[in-house]
C-alpha cells in the first residue's frame, strides 16, 4: 500500500487487524501519502457483514487468519491471540473504489492479495469487481493456500477456474505456471491476463 501511494496511485487497503490499521495510517501520515490511501478495517470473505474470529501469532502481527474452529488447543493459545472481525467481500470493494482527481472512475487496477490461505473464498464473491475493473495481475500469496490443500482442494480448484475464465494465467516472475501442476506452485505467484 505505501510502495503504490508513495508512487502517486490510489490505494484501496483492506487489513482486520486494528493494530495493523494504526500502523499503516501513521505510515501513511508520516510518508505524506494520507491522501492516496482508503484503509477498511475488515476481513475479506466470501460473505459480508458476519462477524467472525480471526487469531493472530502473537509472533507475527502481520498474518491474521480467519479461525474456522470454535477454540484453539492449549498450544495455541499460548501463541495466538483471538479477536474479532467484520467480514467485506471483494465485490463490496465497489463501493469504496477511490476516484481520480477530476472525479471520474478508475477503469484499471492491481490487486495484491495476502490473506493467509484463504484467498480460495475471497475469490467466490468477486465476479462483479472483475466485470467492473480490468485488474491487469493479481498478486497472490499462494503458500498457505498449498498447505491447506487437503482440506481446500475443491475451493482452489474453483478459485483457479474462476480466474482462468476471466482470462488470467498464473505465473512465477514471467515463467508460465502450469495449471495441472497448482499443488506444487510456488509460495507467491502472479495472475496475468
Amino acid at each position: 500500500s505505501q510502495f503504490a501511494a508513495k508512487l502517486d496511485r490510489k490505494v484501496l487497503a483492506v487489513e482486520p487487524f486494528t493494530n495493523n490499521i494504526h500502523h499503516l495510517h501513521k505510515a501513511a501520515h508520516l510518508d505524506s501519502t494520507h491522501k492516496n490511501i482508503l484503509l477498511l478495517q475488515n476481513a475479506v470473505f466470501n460473505k459480508s457483514g458476519e462477524l467472525i474470529q480471526m487469531k493472530i501469532d502473537k509472533n507475527n502481527l502481520i498474518g491474521p487468519t480467519i479461525l474456522l474452529e470454535t477454540k484453539l488447543d492449549s498450544n495455541e493459545e499460548k501463541r495466538f491471540s483471538i479477536y474479532q472481525a467484520e467480514t467485506i467481500t471483494l465485490d463490496d470493494l465497489i463501493a469504496y473504489l477511490p476516484k481520480k482527481d477530476d472525479g471520474s472512475e478508475f477503469k484499471e487496477a492491481i490487486l495484491k492479495i495476502d490473506i493467509e490461505g484463504f484467498e480460495s473464498h475471497a475469490f467466490q464473491s468477486a465476479n462483479k469487481l472483475f466485470d467492473r475493473l480490468d485488474i491487469r495481475i493479481i498478486f497472490m500469496e499462494y503458500g498457505v493456500a498449498r498447505w491447506n490443500m487437503c482440506e481446500r482442494k475443491t475451493e482452489i480448484i474453483n478459485m483457479i477456474a474462476f480466474l482462468t475464465s476471466k482470462g488470467y494465467k498464473p505465473y512465477l516472475f514471467g515463467i508460465p505456471l502450469h495449471l495441472e501442476d497448482f499443488k506444487n506452485w510456488p509460495f507467491d505467484i502472479q495472475w496475468l491476463k
